[in-house]
């Protein structure tokens, strides 16, 4: 075997292994932060989080995660090492039903398998070469014609997108995933560049006295951190299972697009190679299609302002990690009372039956098994004490009146 194709086969198994890592380190943050709310710790609105030992487990798995992926395209192309993000979608969506509680449906499944299809074609018609650049080489790279008109389309984007977020609000999660996805752009030249420079220096060629070496880290923690915030964004506000997905493919287009302008990565590839690339990009996008049809534009409130009487809680503090707080919905259930209109029901009605029993019991006598779902004593002895006058009837349904003027 050609020690060219060992290396991507080492940069391949690097990439898997860190993208499980951060598949599992992501969802295990996330329970922490359920079961901190289920104490009665407040974390959106405060750093409890920051004491659990669970939630710093996942940041560590995270961590070690991201070195993998780092150190992946040191080895492969970074057309070959991107498209195996299949690996977190594929995992996110297992572990997520299993601990989380959320759903799978049959078009979820059906869609991860043609993403898995689609980065199969994409790794194995995109190049098998893998040039390491020398900091001079990089410097040439930055100032070709082509990828200063890629990075300039990138730049008018960005900004376009953050200007009708800052207007009209988080109208679909593509526009959180799709600034996200231009920065990851810049994280993975910058990481492939500090990556083959790195390995050059070890090799004997020392790449550390030129400025450029050093431009490339401050440009790979930077874009890094501002991406993430995005992700964070996104998955405060829709399902893991869309958010993951779509990140991916995103992220993916947006690696290739950095491999083939700035590390001209596509030079010499035949037109089948080309095609079938292409089609397994097609696989990828119909994946995701099926994925997130029915739940685009599924917004979740912090479930404060959704299952309980009162003002809305701040969502949880942006942090440079991808933080999965407030992503677990209900399941639907045979039941066709909604939680909250049993709530409210039970309230006015004057019923002395436990509230958080009545909502969370499905009539069975049987509790939901998800932390995120549950409420304190507090908040139910508070609820229990409330009397029908506490309610008043609007054009909007039955709202509680509260003492400062806002109504829930």
């Amino acid at each position: 075997m050609e020690s060219s194709s060992v290396m991507i086969i080492i940069g391949a198994c690097l990439a898997i292994g860190g993208n499980l890592l951060i598949s599992v380190s992501m969802n295990i943050q996330k329970y922490a932060l359920m079961r901190l709310e289920n104490q009665g710790f407040h974390a959106e609105t405060s750093h409890d989080y920051l004491k659990s030992r669970l939630w710093w487990l996942g940041i560590a798995m995270m961590v070690t995660g991201e070195i993998g992926n780092f150190m992946a395209y040191g080895f492969g192309p970074a057309t070959v090492v991107a498209p195996l993000g299949t690996t977190t979608v594929v995992a996110n969506a297992y572990i997520a039903i299993v601990f989380l509680g959320e759903k799978l449906r049959a078009r979820d499944v059906l869609g991860t398998y043609l993403i898995i299809v689609g980065a199969f074609l994409i790794v194995v018609f995109s190049t098998q070469d893998n040039t390491r650049l020398s900091a001079e080489q990089i410097d040439s790279h930055i100032l070709k014609p082509a990828f200063l008109v890629y990075l300039g389309a990138e730049v008018v984007v960005f900004i376009a997108v953050n200007i009708i977020i800052h207007h009209y609000g988080a109208l679909h999660v593509i526009l959180f995933i799709l600034p996200a996805a231009i920065l990851a752009s810049l994280t993975v030249i910058s990481s492939k560049a500090v990556s083959g420079m790195i390995t050059l220096t070890v090799g004997g060629d020392s790449q550390l006295t030129y400025a450029i070496f050093y431009i490339m880290i401050i440009v790979i923690f930077v874009t890094g951190v501002i991406q993430i915030r995005y992700v964070t964004r996104a998955m405060q506000s829709f399902q893991a299972t869309v958010v993951v997905p779509t990140f991916f493919v995103f992220f993916t287009v947006s690696a290739i697009l950095a491999g083939i302008f700035f590390y001209g990565e596509f030079n010499g590839l035949t037109f089948v190679q080309v095609v079938m690339f292409l089609f397994g990009c097609f696989c990828s996008f119909v994946g995701v299609l099926f994925i997130t049809q029915g739940r685009n534009g599924e917004q979740l409130a912090p479930l404060d302002s959704q299952y309980h009487a009162g003002p809305p809680k701040a969502l949880m503090p942006i942090c440079p990690f991808p933080c999965t707080n407030h992503l677990v919905q209900p399941s639907d259930d045979d039941n066709d009372d909604d939680p909250k209109e049993v709530e409210l029901k039970s309230l006015v009605d004057g019923d002395e039956t436990d509230v958080s029993e009545s909502v969370f019991s499905n009539g069975t006598g049987k509790s939901l098994f998800n932390p995120a779902l549950q409420m304190t004593k507090t908040d139910t002895k508070e609820k229990s004490s409330l009397k029908p006058s506490d309610f008043t009837q609007g054009d909007s349904g039955m709202a509680r009146t509260s003492t400062g003027g806002e109504t829930t």
